[in-house]
């Protein structure tokens, strides 16, 4: 009997495709180990921000960094100042006497926040924010202020403009957290620190006191979205490019969907556009909270009947955590909105 010595084509087809199932086993296993150390990098990350702010904190009588700059201009001596948050004003390389210049030499008393207001998160204009921010000394390291999750999932376009209509040479996202304006009174549009012996004592949004293990005090913020109308910058729309605010604020309602989102891109899926279209639900954001503790959080939550099924509505997460609100609670309606 002749001895056969080579494969036939149906056993040849057979190892390849067992090396093929393993192969692609082996690179499911390695992409979420590799995810998992992103996000494990992610949530350090964070736990170096809240450590930052609490350090300001001690150092300043307990008050803690404000959640944005802003501009004052004080009626009775004809002076113009800013005032900086844990990211600073972006100024355009403008240094602070052509800044001020804005004010004294054309006599124009109105804001020029649409002027110097947002980094953006990106560029050499997020690397000047981040570094003249209150927090940066408490910090120290351009790395802690970006997930290396959204760094590797997003990359902004080559061509991008400021508003200026300056091309922006330097493309790569340096922030991808936000801050509460909870810090800075936001709800009664105050602009006095908050202390942090206040938190779970004085009373905000309506009487709602919110509670240290309740309220986010940096999250990942949706530079992505809907474009939405926002007064003062380039083509007066928001969310068309990668626009990371520093400060997570969504102001329309917890019922608007389309208002500012948390960034869900951390999943034991690759963060790939196709991946987040077909498996939402798999995605998530990384909050830190003023106890400590981290969370998982997704963008929006289902709005439950008394049976404690779905509903078409959908509340959001966001707008929740910033007040204060138990985003884990099962909900027959919205909170109270004010």
């Amino acid at each position: 009997m002749k001895k056969r010595s080579a494969f036939t084509i149906i056993e040849l087809l057979i190892v390849i495709a067992i090396i093929g199932l393993l192969a692609a086993l082996i690179a499911s296993g390695v992409s979420s180990v590799r995810n998992a150390a992103r996000e494990k990098h992610c949530t350090n990350n964070l736990r170096q921000l809240l450590d930052g702010a609490l350090a300001f904190a001690m150092d300043h009588s307990q008050d803690m960094p404000h959640a944005q700059s802003y501009e004052l201009f004080d009626q009775n001596t004809g002076t113009y100042s800013k005032r900086d948050g844990w990211c600073t004003w972006v100024n355009d390389n403008r240094d602070y006497d052509e800044i001020e210049a804005l004010w004294q030499g054309t006599g124009n008393k109105s804001s020029h926040s649409h002027e110097l207001a947002d980094d953006r998160g990106l560029g050499a204009d997020a690397r000047f924010a981040v570094e003249y921010g209150e927090m940066f000394p408490y910090v120290g390291d351009f790395s802690v202020y970006a997930c290396p999750v959204i760094q590797r999932a997003i990359v902004p376009p080559a061509n991008w403009e400021d508003d200026d209509g300056d091309k922006v040479k330097d493309t790569g996202i340096v922030r991808t957290y936000a801050m509460n304006p909870y810090f800075h009174a936001a709800s009664s549009r105050s602009w006095r620190r908050v202390k942090t012996t206040w938190i779970g004592v004085t009373q905000y949004y309506g009487g709602h006191v919110p509670e240290a293990s309740k309220l986010v005090v940096f999250a990942e913020v949706d530079g992505f979205g809907k474009a939405q109308k926002r007064e003062g910058f380039k083509d007066n729309t928001y969310g068309r490019n990668y626009w990371g605010s520093c400060c997570l604020n969504p102001q329309k309602s917890v019922w608007n969907a389309d208002d500012q989102q948390l960034a869900c891109w951390h999943s034991r899926l690759d963060p790939t556009e196709a991946n987040r279209a077909k498996h939402p639900e798999e995605f998530f954001a990384q909050a830190i909270f003023f106890d400590g503790h981290i969370e998982r959080v997704p963008a929006t939550v289902p709005l439950r009947n008394e049976s404690g099924e779905a509903q078409n509505g959908r509340l959001n997460t966001a707008w929740l955590i910033t007040r204060g609100w138990d985003w884990t609670a099962e909900r027959t309606k919205a909170p109270d909105a004010q």
